[in-house]
């Protein structure tokens, strides 16, 4: 399996399965909310965070944050040199990531054999997931935060 297959089939089932995927949107506006400069009301989940302020972290610091496959995204104004990090949890080990077990569990209840899952696990590149999640929803979640205290289920209405 690619990891392009592997990715979509996470993705796929994080989508149909409400549970999962608002854990994962709830986790996108806690770090969201970290962008506009308020403290997360909620768990992160699957992000983390790092903010990067420029009398902190030399230029070479933010480049490699990028070559480790995190996404650095300035923050808004032509005069502002701080970043935010965002990268996703490590999800190389399903048993020390709750979220990616519940969705290998999750594929697993749709008749996934353990063979397919084994492909899904050996395949599967959070780096990857997170960068196209972060590409689909990462600007509609911070406009979203900004005019929202709370995460809501229907954020995307």
């Amino acid at each position: 399996m690619t990891e392009d297959a592997a990715v979509a089939n996470i993705y796929i089932e994080i989508m149909n399965n409400p549970k999962l995927m608002h854990r994962m949107f709830r986790g996108l506006f806690a770090s969201a909310r970290i962008y506009l400069g308020h403290k997360p009301n909620c768990h992160q989940y699957i992000f983390n965070t790092k903010l990067l302020l420029h009398y902190n972290y030399p230029a070479q610091k933010v480049d490699a944050f990028e070559k480790e496959g995190a996404i650095v995204i300035p923050f808004a104004g032509k005069e502002s040199k701080d970043h935010l990090v965002l990268s996703c949890q490590d999800m190389s080990d399903p048993d020390a990531n709750s979220f990616y077990q519940d969705c290998l569990e999750s594929l697993a209840r749709k008749d996934f054999t353990c063979q397919k899952i084994e492909e899904i696990k050996h395949a599967f590149n959070h780096i990857k997931f997170m960068k196209m999640i972060s590409g689909m929803f990462w600007l509609d979640m911070v406009i979203f935060a900004k005019n929202n205290l709370e995460y809501t289920k229907d954020w995307r209405d």
